[in-house]
């Protein structure tokens, strides 16, 4: 009985929230799924770049394993907005937003570009194209973090690492995300 009261006093004081969340999905219809690969992708993004930082010397960013998926399904638009949105609030929230960091969040942005290049060549398995996209981003990575810090152990970890944890390890969880929205043809 306390809980009925409980959500009838939270329903009259949020109903305008309550409407204007209706009337945004009845609206934003064609586009949830991306809404939520927005947010659920986004922000696993996110607490893996948090990992990044707790744990040093081990990089498990997955911000552009995601945006290789976005570009791959829709376009390299909405994969750039995707890796410039969570890439840089990522950052903004382990660290400050500097010169290593803007990098990083441009190589985010690359993987989305080299993820609609590939689906556009034709690659028609996924996996092919993800693992090509994250191999050309982590060869790049190398010489370009020289330039901007020139430590190359640590570059060397961060391009090494990122593409093993990417390559064997997240390409199960977004490849079985692609498998299901292609699937149920939600793309």
């Amino acid at each position: 009985m306390n809980t009925k009261i409980k959500t009838i006093n939270f329903v009259k004081e949020n109903i305008r929230l309550l409407l204007a969340g209706i009337i945004a999905l009845i609206l934003l219809n064609d586009f949830i799924v991306l809404i939520t690969l927005f947010i659920l992708l986004g922000f696993a993004g996110v607490y893996s770049l948090l990992a990044t930082r707790m744990v040093p010397h081990i990089s498990i960013e997955s911000i552009s394993a995601s945006a290789i998926l976005l570009g791959y399904i829709y376009n390299w638009q909405i994969a750039v907005l995707f890796a410039l949105i969570f890439g840089a609030y990522g950052f903004i929230k382990i660290s400050r937003l500097n010169l290593i960091s803007i990098t990083m969040i441009l190589f985010m942005c690359l993987s989305g570009v080299l993820g609609n290049l590939f689906a556009s060549l034709g690659y028609d398995t996924f996996w092919i194209a993800f693992v090509i996209s994250f191999t050309i981003r982590s060869l790049l990575s190398f010489p370009v973090m020289q330039v901007v810090n020139p430590n190359m152990v640590k570059n060397f970890t961060h391009a090494v690492g990122d593409w093993m944890f990417n390559v064997f390890v997240t390409i199960h969880f977004i490849r079985l995300i692609y498998q299901v929205l292609s699937a149920l043809n939600l793309y």
